[in-house]
């Protein structure tokens, strides 16, 4: 059984020079996406973002979903207004 690597970044830099915020792994993909929620709701840079709290909330609500299937790897890109950090997240399983 394979384990599930999450983190978020800076999106839309190159592959290379790509800033990851947080870094974790865990045993399933609801453990991995969890932690992501965490890190991102309690992150000062997007804790108070409506833009980031609704897309969690949409993600969460589809995750729920029983015919949710997990592909990898998920990821998703959050676009914050102008003042704000993007942010993205990605959670990719590996063996």
């Amino acid at each position: 059984m394979g384990m599930f690597e999450c983190r978020t970044f800076a999106p839309g830099e190159t592959a290379e020079s790509k800033t990851t915020y947080f870094y974790g792994r865990e045993s399933k993909f609801e453990q991995a996406w969890d932690a992501v929620v965490v890190y991102l709701l309690n992150d000062s840079r997007w804790k108070d973002s409506p833009s980031v709290r609704k897309s969690v909330a949409d993600i969460d609500d589809h995750i729920a979903d029983k015919e949710f299937e997990p592909r990898s790897p998920f990821n998703f890109n959050f676009f914050a207004t102008a003042q704000e950090v993007p942010v993205g997240f990605e959670i990719r399983e590996v063996r």
